[in-house]
């Protein structure tokens, strides 16, 4: 005892004793805090890299676009809305509206089939003035090839779309649209091939339809909820020939 008194009395005596006291405070109680400080900073730091970071990829790559859209079903089990981009970078928004709209009313009004075709009577109705409408259910209703007769045969029509070129009253139609220029027509040159009840193709002709039509100026540089009215007020169609 008188030993280790004696050790301790040299300790203080050569000042080790308060260096190695201190050395055991710091290490004790300060050195974790310390520390912990540090952790926590670095954390944080890396945190917001890598939230800087995602949010940086999800601007350039993103996985997903979200898209608000209105769209009334009567069935939502047979039916589902698809969104399909249509862009083209040489044209405009307003000017590939346009043309993909005339090349859908050609496709609703030319082909047939049993399971589309009141979906595509519908569309041709809302979208054509009356005496245009009129003529098409005179087609329909009367002509040796409407789908009534055709029906009876087990026929199927299918169009393929091979272009559709936009004609503008004082511009080419090259020309990229912008605002409340006025719009002339399409021409829209399509495929139409007839097979029969066992899928046989039996006649396919390279056709070439002029679709005039009313169109209501519609900003398509902003994302508003207004109604785009499409009318088609003329509509004629004409055989291509090799």
């Amino acid at each position: 005892m008188e030993g280790s008194a004696k050790l301790i009395a040299e300790e203080i005596e050569s000042k080790r004793y308060f260096l190695e006291a201190r050395k055991w405070y710091v290490d004790i109680f300060l050195q974790p805090t310390r520390d912990a400080a540090l952790m926590i900073i670095a954390s944080t730091a890396l945190i917001l890299i890598v939230t800087f970071t995602l949010y940086n990829v999800s601007n350039v790559f993103p996985l997903s676009k979200k898209v608000d859209v209105v769209l009334s079903l009567r069935d939502t089990i047979k039916n589902y809305p698809v969104l399909k981009s249509i862009s083209e970078g040489d044209k405009s928004t307003k000017q590939v509206v346009t043309e993909y709209l005339c090349a859908n009313y050609v496709k609703a009004r030319e082909s047939y089939n049993t399971d589309r075709f009141p979906a595509n009577y519908h569309f041709v109705l809302r979208s054509s003035s009356k005496e245009i409408f009129d003529a098409y259910h005179k087609n329909i209703t009367e002509s040796n090839d409407s789908p009534i007769v055709l029906h009876k045969n087990g026929y199927v029509v299918e169009i393929e779309t091979l272009s559709s070129s936009l004609n503008v009253q004082g511009y080419s139609s090259d020309v990229k649209l912008e605002g409340s220029k006025k719009y002339d027509s399409v021409n829209v040159k399509f495929t139409k091939k007839v097979y029969d009840a066992s899928k046989a193709l039996i006649s396919s002709s390279n056709l070439e339809a002029n679709v005039m039509f009313y169109l209501s100026d519609y900003d398509f540089s902003k994302s508003v909820s207004s109604k785009l009215d499409f009318i088609v007020t003329h509509y004629d169609v004409k055989e291509i020939k090799n």
